[in-house]
């Protein structure tokens, strides 16, 4: 990736700070993001019963919820090429994980991290669709 490339992606989620982070109501955190160069650790989800799925981890979020601390990871080479849809979506999925990351404190095993990821992604759905649906009612109302 060539540092036009890498700055360009960069700006991409740049965007998106800037389009999610408040409406989701997470402005009260303190939100670190890095913008890696080398691939990041798998989801401890994704390396059990003897097996390692053949997936890049594209980002990664840590919450220290407590505290009101969070931060993104975003491997570069992995989002490149992306589309803006997928790119949003991953985005909102990350944020995501600051809103429900504490609830995985009660449980002891994996089937937390996985009940999180499944809740995470529903939410992160749901919080597009309803953005974008809002988005297009809007243009519809000023056509009006």
């Amino acid at each position: 990736m060539t540092d036009k490339e890498f700055a360009f992606e960069k700006a991409r989620i740049r965007k998106l700070v800037d389009r999610w982070v408040r409406p989701l109501g997470l402005n009260w955190f303190k939100l670190d993001i890095d913008y890696e160069r080398v691939p990041l650790e798998p989801p401890q989800s994704a390396t059990g019963h003897n097996k390692t799925y053949q997936w890049r981890t594209q980002a990664n979020t840590a919450v220290v919820w407590e505290y009101r601390k969070a931060s993104m990871a975003f491997d570069m080479n992995a989002i490149h090429g992306s589309s803006d849809d997928e790119l949003e979506s991953l985005f909102v999925h990350e944020l995501c994980h600051i809103l429900v990351n504490e609830m995985r404190e009660w449980s002891d095993d994996d089937k937390g991290r996985k009940h999180e990821e499944s809740v995470v992604e529903g939410l992160a759905r749901a919080f597009v669709w309803t953005r974008d649906a809002g988005f297009d009612e809007g243009k519809k109302r000023r056509k009006r």
